[in-house]
């Protein structure tokens, strides 16, 4: 891989960007997005030394294969490293502390444009992007801050199994959702993507979203003496027991890619224009079962002591995700039949 440092670009080649400075994040997305591990680096003179010492006191940077040549003669094909990218194939030209505020505002309008519900757009992220700046810049870890979510997932399940806990057990599940967001937000901002944390996030949240169901309906099965809350309780156990053994199924049946996201993602881009009564009330039940929004009104629900609301809101989330489910199964199988 050919760069070359931009003349005059000291100012600016060194400046953070987030978590790292714009010559590190430049050389580290072509390692970790484009699997790049030797560069031939192009300089001037004058910078030839600072850049071999920052590449020697930086321990990702000292793993890479970097040579360092003038400048003189370099070729046409070889592409400046004040260049900052993401994943998804935009760059942005680094020359000023104005390009690193622009750069932070189009990351953050693009994180608010991909919100898929109001309350993640208008609440969640508005609280969300805030921390992220604030952990990216001090280098903390995408999956630290999924860890520590789970954690939080842990505590407010075992606050459900007390009576007066519900409020404090469900504020703990926003925050949860708060978090699930930051840990991508992190991501972006510090170029910091990795297979195991994609995985990690997403397993993360069908943890929490199982410590929810299967807690709350044994709490109020545990807490009240009624035939009704103890049906609906069994009900949406069912429901999710349901869901597991259809997923499983599929599994055995090779129906289902790798990665369980991408099972979402189809869900999601086929309902994106709904073509038939179906599709448009399967569009609701999607709407219901997007994580920041029943957390978020479970949340509310627990602020008011709206028992019976959590409750049958619940049941309606398992039933959306069990009608999902066999929509999902539905597009699968005719995918398996092309």
């Amino acid at each position: 891989m050919e760069l070359f440092v931009p003349k005059d670009s000291e100012s600016i080649l060194f400046k953070k960007v987030f978590a790292h400075s714009v010559f590190k994040q430049s050389l580290l997305y072509y390692q970790k997005v484009k699997k790049e591990t030797s560069f031939t680096l192009y300089a001037p003179q004058l910078l030839k030394s600072k850049i071999k010492q920052t590449i020697e006191d930086d321990k990702d940077l000292a793993k890479l294969n970097i040579n360092l040549h003038n400048d003189t003669g370099m070729p046409k094909t070889a592409k400046p490293i004040n260049l900052v990218h993401d994943v998804y194939g935009a760059s942005w030209e680094i020359t000023s502390n104005t390009d690193l505020t622009q750069l932070r505002k189009e990351l953050k309008t693009g994180i608010l444009k991909n919100c898929q519900t109001p309350v993640a757009r208008n609440i969640n992220k508005r609280i969300s992007i805030p921390i992220s700046h604030v952990f990216a810049n001090g280098g903390i870890s995408p999956n630290s801050v999924t860890f520590f979510a789970l954690l939080l997932s842990v505590a407010g399940a075992l606050l459900l199994l007390s009576k007066d806990g519900f409020f404090f057990a469900f504020a703990l599940f926003q925050l949860n959702s708060i978090l699930d967001g930051t840990d991508g937000e992190i991501a972006k901002f510090n170029f910091a993507f990795s297979d195991f944390g994609k995985k990690f996030d997403v397993y993360g949240d069908y943890f929490t979203s199982f410590c929810i169901i299967v807690f709350t309906n044994i709490a109020f099965y545990i807490f009240y003496d009624s035939y009704w809350v103890h049906f609906i309780s069994i009900l949406s156990i069912s429901l999710l027991v349901s869901i597991g053994l259809i997923w499983i199924a599929a599994i055995l049946l090779k129906l289902t890619p790798d990665n369980f996201a991408e099972v979402e993602s189809l869900c999601q881009q086929r309902l994106k224009s709904p073509k038939s009564m179906g599709d448009r009330i399967n569009k609701v039940f999607l709407a219901i079962c997007q994580r920041d929004f029943y957390i978020f009104f479970l949340f509310l629900f627990s602020l008011f002591k709206w028992g019976t609301a959590i409750h049958v809101f619940i049941l309606l989330v398992c039933f959306a995700w069990l009608m999902l489910t066999i929509f999902t199964l539905r597009i699968l199988i005719q995918l398996k039949k092309k």
